[in-house]
């Protein structure tokens, strides 16, 4: 709401939804603003059907509410998440928890919706355990508790004369000391909307991490760290990150970053204007898990990108399921015809890296080459005398 109205009307229309849950609030009821558009109600004394009804009678009245701004009639609708309490054997935040997880699946059900928690319902136990990431995610930052690891991505052909580079990938320290995978981190980062934080952390660590190494590189690697599409389009992102490489002394031809088709789902207009600009700098960009999507040659004619990276849903099988290597050889002749190179994930054996070098492919990344490593300990590898391309890890 703040993009349309600004902070003031933002502002203007909470206090004016206040008044409208105060006035259609029982007379045993409490109403508390937890969040930036977050209300909770504590409601006694009625059953689920009542509650429910309740709910359903504030969530109409908000969507029949014409709020008007600076001459502009403005549609508000709410989503409701919805649980009844019937003994005490569950705390007050296990509760707000759950409502939550109830709130987020209205939302996710298309909004202006209200939904009742449903303690066995594996969907909303998905979205409970990311309102329970929330903390998490603010002590990761607050603490510097993310480390980066970097993984090869390999020339498949190495007469060609192709430069290797390292994808910078995010673990997160648990409270154990434990290094585990961010996959429900991000997921829970990216509905919350923390993931501009994330992005900004990721790319500042790993120009911390390289400073040293600035008068050591040269020609034999690159490094890409991948961005999320609420970074790609931020502005204020834009001008950290522009600034951030300005200021790091770190010739920019070094650098890559990698987006998803999702990221091009949002601001299609905005993504692209980012990627020419960032690119005008000396950087490059890859589109990420390509041919996951519905438009993903509509994405490749129209985005300014220099690499394909192929799904690895794609790769795995190409030698057992002929579809899969009709698709890899397709992207692959397509994105060679549109002066792109090619990137195959997932690779993890030897005779899969030999058929994609075979069909024209021409980078790899999996197991079979190496795994994620600490991004200090490649950089003191690359940054060696004895430096040598990475081979593949027989296991």
């Amino acid at each position: 709401m703040n993009d349309l109205c600004g902070f003031e009307g933002g502002d203007n229309l909470l206090r004016s939804l206040s008044s409208i849950l105060i006035s259609y609030l029982p007379d045993q009821g409490v109403v508390a603003r937890i969040g930036d558009d977050e209300f909770v109600l504590l409601i006694e004394g009625q059953n689920l059907e009542q509650v429910y009804q309740t709910a359903e009678t504030l969530r109409q009245a908000i969507e029949e509410y014409q709020y008007e701004w600076e001459d502009r009639l403005i549609p508000v609708s709410a989503s409701i998440g919805l649980v009844h309490v019937e003994t005490d054997e569950h705390s007050p935040s296990e509760l707000l928890q759950a409502a939550l997880a109830a709130c987020n699946m209205a939302k996710k059900g298309g909004r202006n919706c209200t939904r009742i928690y449903l303690a066995d319902d594996s969907a909303y136990q998905e979205q409970k355990e990311m309102v329970q990431s929330l903390p998490g995610i603010k002590e990761a930052l607050a603490k510097d508790r993310m480390v980066l690891f970097a993984q090869p991505i390999v020339p498949l052909n190495p007469d060609l004369g192709l430069v290797p580079h390292y994808e910078i990938l995010l673990r997160i320290r648990n409270d154990a000391g434990e290094l585990e995978s961010p996959v429900s981190f991000i997921r829970a980062a990216e509905h919350y909307d923390m993931m501009r934080a994330v992005d900004r952390w990721v790319v500042s660590a790993f120009f911390r991490a390289i400073a040293p190494y600035t008068n050591s590189l040269d020609n034999n690697a690159s490094f890409s760290i991948n961005l999320s599409g609420k970074s790609t389009g931020d502005d204020e992102f834009k001008l950290f990150l522009k600034q951030t490489i300005d200021e790091s002394g770190v010739d920019s031809g070094y650098l890559g970053f990698e987006i998803t088709e999702t990221a091009l789902v949002g601001d299609i207009s905005d993504t692209a204007a980012f990627i020419e600009e960032i690119r005008q700098m000396g950087c490059s960009f890859s589109l990420d898990d390509f041919g996951s999507g519905y438009a993903s040659f509509s994405y490749l004619k129209d985005f300014p990108v220099d690499y394909v990276k192929i799904d690895g849903i794609f790769v795995k099988e190409i030698l057992n399921k002929p579809a899969d290597y009709a698709m890899v050889n397709s992207i692959t002749e397509i994105a060679h015809f549109m002066d792109k190179q090619v990137i195959a994930e997932f690779v993890s054996d030897a005779e899969t890296a030999e058929a994609l070098g075979a069909i024209g492919v021409d980078y790899g990344q999996g197991y079979h080459f190496a795994k994620p490593r600490l991004l200090s300990d490649i950089l003191d590898e690359i940054t060696s005398p004895q430096a040598t391309m990475p081979v593949s890890e027989q296991a």
